[in-house]
């Protein structure tokens, strides 16, 4: 229970306290709806040049997940042109699990 001299102190401050006339309050009714415009103008801005961050991770995710080709299908292998050779299959370098299959990757800038 809060005692008296905290009671009389807080019906003083309700007796003081800041009251807004119509006017006033008008005006804020005004400030709130300007700044929600511009809050929604600036949302529509973001969303037309793609800067919305769930259009960022979306276009990121997009990039990330998309397949790339990574083999071109020839019966042979041309000479002079430099490839790149991956193991994908090689787990550790220990004797027992090295595989000794090689797959020959061209990458579509050579050809």
């Amino acid at each position: 229970m809060a005692s008296k001299q905290e009671q009389e102190e807080r019906e003083l401050a309700f007796k003081n306290r800041i009251i807004y006339s119509l006017p006033v309050k008008l005006g804020f009714w005004i400030d709130e709806f300007a700044l929600r415009e511009d809050r929604i103008f600036f949302m529509e801005y973001k969303k037309q040049h793609c800067e919305l961050y769930k259009q960022k991770t979306r276009k990121m995710y997009r990039n990330v997940l998309r397949s790339t080709s990574l083999v071109v299908d020839a019966p042979y292998v041309l000479f002079g042109v430099n490839y790149q050779l991956r193991a994908p299959d090689v787990i550790s370098n220990n004797a027992k699990s090295f595989r000794k299959r090689i797959n020959v990757f061209v990458p579509h800038s050579y050809l």
